[in-house]
């Protein structure tokens, strides 16, 4: 059940042909920060002809992960210049890559105006989307299936919704995205994208819509995960209308919310608070 982008908590379209499949999971920020360590410690492990290496048991999707770190080509692809622009905005500089040598783990560094840092060292935003801009830079072709766990991690909601321009940047150049997230403020940007869909591109110009921040309703396809109170979960389509994704299910946890806090503004005011 894939689709162009999933925005929400899943997405399905049935005529989504992805050439190759890649994982970014929740845990990226973590892993890059001990990425090399470990990394080192298995590659030192295969040419000494040590055949056992204690070190903690990985799922495949975080081996896979880090494999494809260690292993990213020499070549740029040919989203570079969209990871440079990512990182750009939303970093505040770019990520560089070293080579020391044949069999050595790349080094990774943050760039920042201020001179470079190494990744291990930066903040958890950079290491964050540090991996999505390799990925992008010397990973991901055009028809391939990008599945990002959580892309709102570490990022304060200002860049959540540069994220979502970018999220918009991708589906139009050409790469699949399938996204789980939690954050109303992520899905609320993706909800400007959609309307601006809905116009013609003459508007979006005149409006000062970058050609590439637009997604259309038949490039999104939400649903939501919802435990069914027998140990599993329900999904659910999301509807989708001429504002965008219905957020019903944030509506649904914020209301009381809100109601509490008309509550405690009313007590305030009977008793001069």
């Amino acid at each position: 059940i894939l689709a162009r982008i999933i925005a929400g908590h899943l997405i399905s379209a049935p005529d989504l042909r992805s050439k190759a499949s890649y994982y970014l999971p929740a845990a990226r920020s973590g892993i890059l920060q001990g990425h090399r360590a470990l990394a080192a410690s298995a590659i030192q492990a295969q040419y000494a002809g040590i055949d056992r290496l204690e070190i903690p048991r990985l799922t495949q999707v975080v081996s896979d992960f880090m494999s494809d770190l260690v292993e990213l080509p020499h070549r740029r692809g040919e989203f570079a210049a969209l990871s440079e622009d990512l990182a750009r905005d939303l970093l505040g500089g770019g990520i560089g890559l070293s080579r020391p040598g044949k069999h050595a783990v790349p080094d990774m560094v943050y760039q920042s105006p201020n001179g470079d840092m190494p990744l291990h060292r930066s903040s958890s935003t950079v290491s964050e989307m540090a991996p999505l801009s390799l990925y992008l830079k010397y990973i991901v072709q055009r028809g391939d299936l990008l599945i990002i766990e959580e892309p709102e991690a570490h990022l304060h909601i200002s860049n959540q919704i540069v994220f979502a321009r970018y999220i918009a940047r991708m589906i139009r150049q050409g790469i699949n995205l399938l996204i789980t997230t939690h954050s109303a403020v992520l899905m609320e940007a993706l909800n400007s994208h959609l309307v601006a869909g809905s116009m013609d591109p003459g508007s979006r110009t005149k409006a000062g819509i970058h050609k590439d921040d637009y997604l259309t309703s038949e490039e999104v396809a939400p649903y939501l995960f919802r435990k069914d109170g027998n140990g599993g979960h329900a999904i659910t389509p999301v509807k989708v209308d001429r504002d965008g994704i219905v957020l019903q299910e944030f509506i649904r946890v914020t209301e009381p919310l809100y109601r509490r806090g008309i509550r405690i503004d009313k007590w305030r005011e009977r008793n001069g608070r």
